[in-house]
């Protein structure tokens, strides 16, 4: 399935289906950069709500909102990262709602470790697989297709995949480069196709700001 998915999306895109492509803010310090395959150290402490970049509209206008980190690590990455799903608990888009206060990250072996802080000082762990090659001077999560049934499913489902990389700024922020692909079917015809991705930035935080208080998930 994969496959074919892959077919029908590079025929809908070569097209010309839509696409927005995730443009790095001049006003955020400049990425770190690393050489060939090499990958940033991620490793610290973040706070969980970060300013996020994304354009909109035909021409393209810019907006910037507030964005959970805990929400984009809580979702999983695909049809067969589905056991990762909520590990942090309770999360929501929107990082005024979310109960978490920051995260931390470790990168290790292959995954990445996350611990998610409460205000109340109790935290919740998760591990995700992250790729063991670094691409752009970012570190990725493994990604895998996934299926996004509509009202009018099954006649006309969305595949997509979602993407999600890591780097770090000058200034010791953590950058979050978020992106989907998607492509739309109408019965086993592929109708539609887009791509979409946005800049995340989430402020390193001082360690002594760190809860010591844990909750085993």
């Amino acid at each position: 399935m994969p496959r074919v998915i892959t077919v029908g999306l590079a025929c809908c895109l070569a097209s010309g289906c839509f696409s927005t492509p995730a443009i790095y803010p001049e006003r955020w310090a400049e990425p770190v950069t690393v050489e060939g395959h090499a990958c940033p150290s991620i490793d610290g402490l973040y706070a969980n709500s970060g300013e996020s970049r994304w354009t909109y509209g035909i021409d393209g206008q810019e907006t910037y909102g507030a964005r959970s980190l805990a929400h984009i690590l809580n979702g999983g990455t695909g049809v067969n990262s589905l056991t990762l799903w909520n590990k942090l608990g309770d999360s929501f888009e929107n990082a005024s709602r979310d109960p978490n206060v920051s995260i931390r990250l470790a990168v290790g072996e292959g995954r990445l470790q996350v611990t998610a802080t409460h205000a109340d000082g109790s935290s919740r762990s998760m591990e995700l697989p992250v790729q063991p090659d670094c691409r752009d001077g970012l570190l990725a999560l493994e990604d895998d297709w996934d299926t996004d049934l509509w009202l009018i499913a099954p006649v006309a489902p969305e595949f997509s995949r979602k993407s999600i990389a890591f780097g770090r700024a000058t200034d010791g922020a953590l950058l979050v480069r978020e992106g989907k692909t998607a492509v739309l079917w109408f019965l086993i015809t592929p109708a539609f196709a887009y791509r979409e991705a946005d800049w995340i930035r989430f402020a390193e935080l001082p360690v002594s700001t760190a809860a010591v208080a844990e909750v085993s998930p």
